[in-house]
C-alpha cells in the first residue's frame, strides 16, 4: 500500500518494511503492539525508539538513561 503520508499505526507487513526487517525478524523484536479488533498495529513511535537505540557500527549499545525526577515543588526567585 502506497501512502501519501507517513501513518502513525502500521500493520506488521508494513512495519517490517519502514524498518527495514523481514516479517520474521519483526515479530522477534518483542516490540510493543495495539491491538484495534483483529488487526495487530505497530506505533511509528516505538518502531523509531527501536532504531534510535540500535548502535552504530563499531560502537557500544547506548544504554537508556532515566531522567531525573521532578522536584516537588518548583521554587521561583
Amino acid at each position: 500500500m502506497t501512502y501519501h503520508f507517513l501513518p502513525r499505526l502500521m500493520q506488521a507487513k508494513a512495519a517490517a518494511h519502514y524498518l527495514g526487517v523481514s516479517l520474521s525478524k519483526l515479530r522477534q523484536l518483542d516490540l510493543p503492539c495495539k491491538r484495534d479488533g483483529g488487526n495487530v498495529l505497530y506505533d511509528r513511535r516505538d518502531l523509531d525508539a527501536w532504531a534510535d537505540g540500535l548502535p552504530y557500527d563499531g560502537q557500544a549499545p547506548l544504554q537508556v538513561v532515566p531522567a531525573p525526577a521532578k522536584p516537588k515543588q518548583w521554587r521561583t526567585g
